[in-house]
């Protein structure tokens, strides 16, 4: 890993080097500053012979409390360097320590959102799952309407089948018990062996007509009709029907 222009290490080399350049600096100044107290403390034995000070000594004096002065400042300056050099370790781990819980806190949040990731994706999949059942279902449920409709309809045509096919049993059944009850009232008179009524001119003049409608009434009371036997119903035509209805819904089942 490349080090950043503004990391710890490249702070410390700045300072450093700024440090060592003004304890150099310091170094020249206290040398400037005891050349000029040398040449002060000559200047001043040159001129203990007069009353009053030259002006070239005053000019030292003055240039040698500035350099005092300078020296003093760059002594506190280097002071403060060296104190922040020091410090700087501990600040810089202090630094690591707050930027490696803030990255904990984030990492830990950048979990969670992982988490909810996971959860909502999870979720999604339920949710198609779901989906995926209730279209089966739906299909499921069409299908069977599909098929109840389907087996109403054939139930109502071989309803309807089989009400065709009784309506002209009924009409057959029924034309032929008039059939055989207007013959039944003619042929008992055979049967029992009674004369049938004839219109001979012979008779109807030997005999009145009062009597004669007396002895038809007598010979029709005396007649009895035998019992009705019922004719056995044939059901080939039926069943032949209701067999190609089925091979028809069995082949659509199929389709």
């Amino acid at each position: 890993m490349t080090k950043s222009k503004g990391g710890p290490s490249t702070i410390k080399q700045r300072l450093e080097q700024q440090v060592a350049l003004l304890r150099r600096e310091l170094e020249t100044a206290k040398t400037d500053q005891s050349d000029i107290c040398r040449k002060y403390a000559t200047t001043v034995r040159k001129q203990a012979g007069g009353g009053r000070e030259g002006k070239e000594s005053l000019m030292l004096k003055q240039r040698i409390k500035l350099l005092e002065k300078e020296t003093h400042e760059k002594d506190q300056y280097i002071a403060q360097l060296e104190e922040q050099i020091e410090k700087m370790p501990v600040q810089y781990e202090n630094r690591m320590m707050e930027l490696w819980k803030k990255a904990t806190l984030a990492e830990k949040e950048l979990n969670k959102v992982y988490q909810n990731m996971r959860s909502i994706k999870d979720e999604v999949k339920e949710v198609d799952q779901l989906k995926h059942s209730v279209a089966v279902l739906k299909a499921r449920v069409e299908r069977r309407d599909f098929i109840i409709a389907h087996y109403e309809a054939r139930k109502s045509n071989s309803i309807k089948v089989f009400q065709d096919l009784n309506k002209p049993e009924a009409r057959h059944r029924k034309s032929h018990t008039s059939s055989h009850a207007s013959r039944q009232i003619v042929l008992p008179s055979k049967r029992h062996n009674t004369p049938e009524p004839t219109d001979d001119p012979s008779e109807s003049e030997t005999k009145p007509l009062g009597s004669l409608l007396m002895e038809r009434y007598k010979k029709l009371q005396n007649l009895r009709p035998p019992k009705h036997e019922l004719r056995p119903v044939d059901f080939t035509c039926l069943t032949a029907a209701l067999r190609m209805k089925g091979n028809q819904g069995n082949r659509y089942d199929l389709h």
